[in-house]
């Protein structure tokens, strides 16, 4: 599993370090596998806490070994973590603290509160593909220049990531009905953002003043308990009615 989910890999992957085959196989492996666009999500989120400073992302990871090692023995528990292992559970973590953060302040607050902190926490991109037709509309969107990533993005079809971003671009924009559209395509309904493009449809249409459409969407979301924000779905459900 280690060699799967391997942390100085991807992270290397991240910085286009690797070999050609290396590349196109942590790709696929990104592009396929939640668990891997969850590490390289978190390599990504670390580096941006820290400043890419590689001592203080140690350090801090470090610091995550030995909560975790304390909650062990607190338990009563014996288990041997392999630095790489660390290094996964770290990314992970990472993640899973931003999602709970991002869902407390939803179950807390009030619907305009709970729309503001989902549009000022872009949607992450897990991984930038060198040389792809959306390189540099990608590079825009993680730089928060929405207006010339969606022009970039508009020029390039049939790329099931760029119409998610291109989507996801108009909605940070202000353009919202637009958003809706791209959200809509036909491309993501069976894609592996089809699960995010359901939740961000609903906020693009809440936004646009399209609440009774956006009824319909929280309610199906609210249905399905494997959905990642059924319970948020219920929550501004509740905000709506």
């Amino acid at each position: 599993m280690k060699g799967k989910y391997d942390y100085d890999i991807i992270r290397d992957y991240l910085h286009g370090l690797v070999d050609q085959e290396t590349s196109h196989r942590i790709r696929d492996l990104i592009r396929t596998d939640e668990v891997a666009r969850n590490i390289a999500a978190g390599i990504l989120q670390l580096e941006h806490e820290f400043h890419g400073e590689d001592d203080e992302i140690e350090s801090y990871i470090e610091t995550l070994r030995q909560k975790q090692l304390t909650l062990i023995r607190e338990q009563g528990k014996e288990r041997k973590m392999s630095p790489g292992w660390i290094r996964v559970a770290a990314a992970i973590l990472i993640i899973a603290v931003a999602a709970f953060v991002l869902w407390l302040t939803v179950f807390r607050n009030s619907n305009n509160n709970m729309l503001a902190a989902e549009l000022n926490t872009p949607y992450p991109l897990a991984t930038l593909d060198r040389g792809s037709p959306g390189e540099s509309g990608f590079k825009f969107y993680i730089e928060g220049d929405y207006k010339n990533a969606i022009a970039s993005f508009d020029s390039i079809s049939n790329d099931v990531s760029v119409t998610f971003y291109n989507g996801m671009s108009h909605l940070y924009g202000g353009e919202y009905d637009q958003a809706v559209t791209l959200l809509r395509s036909s491309s993501l309904e069976a894609s592996r953002y089809r699960e995010q493009v359901s939740w961000f449809e609903v906020l693009a249409l809440i936004k646009a003043g399209r609440n009774d459409e956006a009824k319909e969407g929280l309610k199906r979301i609210s249905a399905d308990s494997s959905h990642y924000k059924s319970g948020a779905a219920r929550q501004l459900l509740e905000e709506l009615d």
